[in-house]
């Protein structure tokens, strides 16, 4: 077969070359490790990219498998346009207010993704500057119809097992908000043609590992503690319970005169806090109590069995 004419008399070959070649959109990633490999031919990611990063602020609850997302997030920032997977990423919002709420909303991740292994969640510190709050839970869903029942799911199960949880903002939202921030409202978003093409040749042209690997209890662990201490920089006073109701830090010596604490704090802000530190109080000491219980049972059947 002659390949004479194939690209010396295409009028459109400037054209038809730029349409796919996603090497030219994507190149800022080579700087930062990115290469065409040498076996495969195709786009791949950093040696080490797949390692499980440990200064996040984020607990993947149960991460899926199939999500690129930080890929997805580079494909939009470098090309222009919102990635296809990306459109139909539904994702249930929860706000908590405080860090117990934080802690609550994970142990209800945990039996939810327990119940149904596709109940992609993850929940964390937010540092992001558009959002309002500090603290977050995402549940990851694949069209909206399934969305919507995930919402109901998690609303009954905040009410019912955290703390104020019918004051908790739980919604449903489409996509990333940094998407959202650039095109506007998720419902009128319009994708061109040419994003396709593109689109194509650069899943084609890629061979992206899977970068949603579980995180071992190790990380999690350090991610928690930085929750912890995150949460007592920015003031949430439900934080010291988890330390035997002892502030994290040493206070200053105070040298004003009445030696008086005064808090900043508005006063159903002051009241909510006092409660929820006295319901965790309470269900410390019944959690005591009941193995003391538990301890007290063991060593009399010990005894009878010993006589």
């Amino acid at each position: 077969m002659s390949h004479l004419g194939e690209y010396s008399k295409n009028a459109l070959l400037l054209h038809e070359l730029l349409q796919t070649d996603f090497i030219r959109k994507l190149e800022p990633l080579f700087a930062q490790g990115w290469y065409i490999s040498s076996k495969t031919g195709k786009l791949c990611t950093r040696p080490g990219a797949v390692g499980i990063q440990h200064n996040t602020n984020w607990i993947h609850t149960n991460p899926d498998p199939t999500r690129r997302c930080r890929f997805y997030q580079l494909i939009h920032e470098y090309c222009n346009f919102i990635p296809k997977r990306c459109l139909s990423c539904w994702k249930v919002v929860v706000r908590p207010s405080f860090f117990s709420q934080l802690l609550q909303l994970y142990e209800i991740q945990m039996d939810l993704s327990e119940e149904n292994p596709k109940c992609w969640c993850k929940c964390g510190w937010e540092d992001r500057d558009w959002v309002h709050g500090n603290y977050g839970g995402y549940f990851y869903c694949n069209s909206k119809e399934v969305g919507l029942q995930r919402l109901e799911t998690v609303r009954n199960a905040v009410r019912k097992n955290v703390d104020y949880g019918d004051k908790i903002d739980i919604f449903l939202k489409r996509y990333c908000t940094e998407f959202e921030l650039k095109w506007g409202d998720s419902a009128k978003y319009e994708r061109q043609p040419e994003a396709d093409i593109m689109e194509t040749a650069i899943f084609e042209g890629s061979e992206i590992k899977n970068l949603a690997v579980p995180q071992p209890q190790s990380v999690k662990n350090h991610i928690m503690g930085n929750w912890i201490l995150d949460a007592y920089r920015v003031g949430d006073r439900t934080v010291t319970f988890y330390n035997v109701n002892l502030p994290l830090y040493t206070p200053s010596t105070r040298y004003e005169k009445d030696r008086t604490v005064s808090f900043d704090l508005e006063k159903m802000e002051k009241e909510e806090v006092a409660k929820i530190i006295d319901k965790q109080i309470q269900k410390g000491v019944k959690d005591a109590e009941s193995k003391n219980n538990d301890t007290r049972t063991e060593a009399s059947d010990d005894t009878k069995k010993s006589g």
